[in-house]
């Protein structure tokens, strides 16, 4: 179950922000945010559009009430409720007669809430609201482009809010897809290479680029380091479910990394908190990279896929007949808790997920029995922390 969500925002090319907002927010919270985003005062009517049909009322939900008694207001439907799907895409129009049209799209889809909207990301200048009347203001932190990581948070260490880091400029998507087109590769290489991209990300969290260079043409025939570079660099400026940073990017004062030294990452170690990133950059430590076969390693890609093991089943036992009176299914609650213990999520925010899923755990005999399977299924999850190994596994090998 979605507890937060990051969309993506864009208003042109080259002018996107992304937006993290708790799933129990409203709609039209989520116009409030963007529009605070792009530095517009919030003085006309917005409507949503979740089928991406610009005044299709099919699946509209508007800040002021139409004619039509079955319209829908946006104050009414909290982001929940609509069900979105990672990757849906839909527009925002702000103002209709000067018709902002933003387009939208779901980026993640995150277990863990957020107490207030917060801006993730923010590319390129806010477009000027009130062009006739604004256009002779001699603003310049507008008319340059600003990218910005996350500047809410503190670096470990640090005392004070650190300044912005610099991040790869994004292309937009038809710029990505004609880079991918123009690349010295076949259309199958291309495909396989995001999916191990996609995999690694899920699998280990953090992995650099000369490691997963290795892997590839450990599993496949063999391509040429400069034509992987050159795939990797276009998804170095894609907007993707995983990103690719230099130590510029992630630390203050970083000489800019050589490109075979760049990490790929998965988009939630950041997304949630920089904390967490260097939380997972330490804890791996000198361990070595799980190196499991092909075919397991590229299950790694779906969101959606986990490992079947003997203390899953059992814990997917219990979840079956915990949820008999709820209407979630225990394998859609088995796939957000694998995703927890890949990232060591603490058992109070295990048993608050259970809590707002409808599942009350009212006695100590009861959290102590799923605490027990939970653990031992965690014991056998790879985690990122432990570079894709299971507890058990290391354990096994003396590293545990």
């Amino acid at each position: 179950m979605a507890n937060s969500y990051l969309f993506s925002v864009s208003y042109d090319k080259g002018c996107y922000r992304h937006i993290r907002i708790d799933a129990g927010e409203t709609l039209a919270k989520l116009s409030e945010a963007i529009l605070e985003a792009f530095d517009f005062s919030d003085d006309h009517a917005h409507a949503f559009f979740l089928n991406n049909s610009l005044w299709d009322n099919e699946d509209a939900y508007y800040s002021v009430i139409m004619e039509d008694d079955a319209s829908r207001h946006s104050a009414d439907y909290t982001l929940l409720s609509l069900s979105l799907n990672k990757d849906q895409q839909f527009k925002y129009l702000f103002d209709y007669g000067d018709e902002h049209v933003f387009q939208c799209r779901v980026l993640q889809i995150l277990d863990e809430a957020t107490e207030t909207p917060t801006i993730i990301r923010s590319v390129g200048a806010s477009p000027v609201q009130y062009p006739d009347w604004e256009e002779d203001w001699d603003d310049e932190e507008d008319a340059a482009d600003r990218e910005i990581l996350w500047p809410e948070e503190e670096l470990p260490g640090e005392d004070a809010t650190p300044a912005p880091l610099p991040l790869p400029e994004t292309y937009p998507e038809e710029t990505i897809q004609q880079l991918l087109d123009e690349l010295p590769l076949s259309g199958n290489v291309v495909s396989q290479l995001y999916t191990y991209f996609l995999a690694a990300a899920r699998l280990y969290g953090i992995i650099p680029l000369s490691e997963l260079f290795k892997l590839y043409n450990l599993q496949n025939p063999p391509i040429p380091q400069a034509d992987f570079l050159a795939f990797a660099e276009v998804f170095y400026h894609a907007d993707a479910s995983f990103v690719i940073l230099g130590k510029e990017h992630l630390y203050l004062d970083a000489e800019v990394a050589e490109p075979m030294e760049r990490e790929l990452i998965d988009l939630p170690l950041i997304a949630i908190s920089m904390e967490m990133y260097y939380a997972v950059r330490d804890s791996q430590q000198d361990k070595t990279y799980a190196i499991l076969p092909k075919e397991e390693f590229l299950c790694y890609a779906d969101p959606g896929w986990y490992p079947t093991t003997v203390a899953g089943a059992a814990l997917e036992a219990l979840l079956a007949s915990l949820t008999q009176q709820t209407a979630h299914k225990p394998e859609d609650l088995m796939t957000d808790l694998s995703a927890m213990a890949s990232l060591n999520t603490a058992d109070a925010a295990v048993l608050q997920y259970l809590s707002g899923m409808g599942i009350k755990l009212n006695s100590a005999a009861k959290k102590e029995g799923f605490l027990t399977l939970y653990h031992d299924f965690c014991d056998n999850t790879r985690t990122y922390s432990n570079r894709g190994h299971t507890n058990a596994e290391l354990r096994r090998n003396g590293r545990g």
